[in-house]
């Protein structure tokens, strides 16, 4: 299997939060290219918003690369945005650091 371009992984994401939330199709918005921002992407789900950093690997290393960028954001606190990391599974230390972080992760 063909691993997701990072768009596709945020299109696939924010169908998923779309589906949970019970969103239209019509009020989701992906957002890929945020001025002075260090994460991959910006969805807006109705009126929940997410700061999304995508991963190829749900390793340690990998899963706080993605938590120190989205504390980083500016836009997260702005927006009310809720944090979320994406990997394509996730160990038992990267669900501890998000935990310990308050940031949620989702598999694609």
């Amino acid at each position: 299997m063909m691993p997701l371009s990072e768009k596709d992984a945020l299109l696939k994401v924010a169908n998923l939060l779309g589906d949970w939330l019970k969103v239209a199709d019509r009020d989701i918005r992906v957002h890929t290219n945020i001025s002075d921002s260090s994460i991959d992407g910006y969805i807006s789900v109705g009126d929940y918003d997410f700061g999304v950093e995508i991963k190829a690997t749900g390793h340690a290393a990998q899963v706080s690369s993605a938590i120190q960028a989205l504390k980083r954001l500016d836009l997260l606190s702005e927006k009310n945005a809720r944090p979320l990391v994406v990997v394509p599974f996730m160990g038992e230390v990267g669900r501890k650091l998000c935990k310990e972080a308050s940031i949620s992760w989702i598999i694609r």
